[in-house]
């Protein structure tokens, strides 16, 4: 109903917007405008017939690399996506967690964590050691990392992701 507040958030809800399927893990959501038309979903982004004229993606986690990568293989001009991304983050290398190759790449992670850890001074050099050694990769390395949460993603996929310039650092979306 039109109005209607999700949870402690304040979020107002209009119809055909925003649904009980949309969730926000880790801040509260930014406040939506009643002008607002967007669906705010990335899985919806298949469900389009006509391929947007720019998108922006928010958040710097796992599904906004997700969607970032998708919309480039769908043919969408990296130029045309905005990124807003409210931290920097650490990602797991993917080829050290497949199971293909899983003896040798566990026998690599674990004395690359191992040197790394005998040589570490604080918690930020063991990450930029593991980064040095690509057991943690980083979308734009220009920016120090400011987040880990385990997520996992390919080389590829970085590189991919990375085809995207127009990131904005600024902090939090409060208000769409």
């Amino acid at each position: 109903a039109t109005g209607q507040r999700l949870g402690d958030a304040g979020v107002r809800v209009k119809p055909g917007g925003l649904d009980n399927r949309l969730a926000w893990t880790t801040m509260p959501p930014p406040m939506l405008s009643e002008r607002t038309r967007w669906d705010l979903r990335p899985n919806r982004l298949a469900d389009r017939s006509e391929p947007g004229s720019r998108y922006t993606i928010i958040g710097s986690g796992k599904t906004a690399m997700d969607t970032c990568g998708w919309l480039i293989e769908q043919g969408a001009a990296p130029e045309r996506i905005r990124w807003i991304k409210p931290r920097e983050p650490l990602m797991l290398n993917r080829a050290f967690t497949q199971p293909r190759e899983l003896v040798a790449s566990d026998m690599q992670l674990q004395a690359s964590i191992a040197r790394a850890a005998a040589a570490a001074e604080h918690p930020m050099d063991l990450a930029m050691r593991l980064r040095s050694d690509e057991v943690f990769v980083q979308i734009h390395t220009d920016v120090e990392p400011t987040a880990f949460r385990g997520g996992t993603i390919s080389i590829g996929e970085v590189e991919r992701i990375r085809q995207v310039e127009d990131v904005v650092r600024r902090g939090y979306v409060r208000r769409i």
